[in-house]
């Protein structure tokens, strides 16, 4: 989903897909792991991690990464080929990174609902306070 402001050309997207990259994928500086050359990881849980930052356009992204069973499929396949969810902005002025996490967190959790997770992975609404972004 993606919606345009056609005056400014600034938009909102949120889109969710099979990860190319592994649940276990470091997301380091440097590394080859996406768009993101100075990716921020923070691991809410066993089951979610976020990765967030500046693309080369200098546009933020914040990426949600479920280990979500899907039914029928090989086992291993949430560790291997997690769901993935990319929240980009630049419509939204004075959003917090925080307040776009949690946007994040809250549509990963109606997502595992809706394809039915066989793991039942523990997806929080909301950040967890505990959570310290930057």
């Amino acid at each position: 989903m993606i919606r345009t402001d056609i005056s400014t050309g600034m938009q909102i997207g949120l889109t969710y897909k099979p990860s190319p990259f592994p649940f276990d994928t470091a997301f380091d500086k440097g590394t080859k792991n996406g768009i993101l050359s100075e990716p921020r990881l923070t691991q809410v849980n066993s089951d979610v991690k976020l990765v967030y930052g500046a693309d080369e356009y200098r546009e933020a992204r914040y990426q949600v990464y479920v280990q979500c069973k899907v039914p029928d499929t090989p086992a291993g396949q949430e560790r291997e080929v997690p769901l993935t969810g990319e929240l980009t902005d630049t419509l939204t002025d004075g959003v917090t990174v925080r307040d776009h996490l949690t946007l994040l967190l809250h549509s990963a959790r109606v997502m595992a609902n809706t394809l039915d997770c066989q793991n039942e992975p523990v997806v929080p609404s909301t950040l967890p306070a505990s959570v310290k972004v930057s």
